[in-house]
């Protein structure tokens, strides 16, 4: 495609999204996340990171929002109308809502392994197949809605930084 059909469509596509159902989204994305840092991690809040990481305050601000742009991306993705597209696209999207979901489980249950657990090897299978899916969803969600899919990459350059977290816990410390 080129850049102003890329630009055409994104307008298009924007014009469609509800700005309450993606605040919502983003809201529930993030106060998950809080509740399986604050639940699961446990007491103290201390967060034991590699020297060449972002300082603590930074990381879990970065971290709650990368969970609201991924909430962000679900609900763009939500409110993409298919009423007259074909059918097989109605099920490409259901299973790209259902993949979101499973992402972010993933995304939820790296906490406790990496941070409570201490297993980084673990840690770093998880951020693995996390990445993996997210290229999928990539591009299961491109051709759907591209604001879900540019959304996308950003929550998959975060969790970039987060494997190299996950694997210099592993490798260097």
């Amino acid at each position: 495609m080129k850049f102003r059909e890329i630009k055409c469509r994104f307008r298009t596509e924007s014009a469609f999204l509800s700005p309450i159902m993606l605040g919502i989204a983003a809201g529930v994305a993030v106060l998950l996340g809080a509740i399986f840092t604050m639940s699961l991690v446990g007491r103290p809040f201390g967060v034991l990171l590699p020297r060449t990481a972002l300082p603590s305050f930074l990381h879990i601000f970065f971290q709650l929002l990368a969970y609201a742009v991924f909430g962000a991306a679900f609900a763009a993705l939500m409110t993409t109308p298919l009423c007259q597209k074909t059918r097989r696209l109605r099920a490409q999207k259901t299973y790209t809502l259902v993949l979101f979901v499973c992402v972010l489980i993933l995304c939820y249950v790296w906490i406790p392994v990496v941070y409570k657990a201490g297993s980084y090897f673990l840690g770093v299978l998880l951020c693995g197949v996390i990445l993996l899916s997210l290229f999928v969803l990539f591009f299961l969600t491109y051709r759907l809605n591209i604001v879900s899919a540019g959304l996308l990459v950003f929550f998959a350059v975060w969790m970039l930084y987060i494997l190299y977290i996950t694997a210099s816990f592993l490798f260097f410390c």
